[in-house]
């Protein structure tokens, strides 16, 4: 599990398999902008989880967070990219 600083906060990020199935089953109803936020959403979610905290962040927040700061976004898609590669073999590079 890695650990993100996005807008001077700190979001655990732990995109799962689990996380990988649940987005799967999504794929052909969502775009690819809302897949990749549907992405960062579960993994800082499961991160959360895997803390063993109760807190959770809505889409909104996610979306606030990347119109705070946009670097946000490139550290959002880098994260998920690295962890994509252990079901991937790194075929989305």
């Amino acid at each position: 599990m890695k650990t993100l600083e996005l807008n001077g906060n700190e979001y655990p990020f732990a995109f799962t398999y689990k996380c990988f199935r649940t987005l799967a089953k999504k794929a052909t109803e969502l775009d690819e902008l809302d897949m990749g936020e549907d992405a960062w959403l579960l993994a800082i979610n499961k991160g959360y989880e895997r803390e063993g905290s109760k807190t959770r962040i809505k889409k909104e927040h996610l979306i606030q967070m990347i119109d705070d700061d946009p670097s946000a976004f490139k550290k959002l898609k880098t994260a998920l990219e690295e962890d994509m590669e252990q079901f991937t073999d790194g075929e989305g590079k």
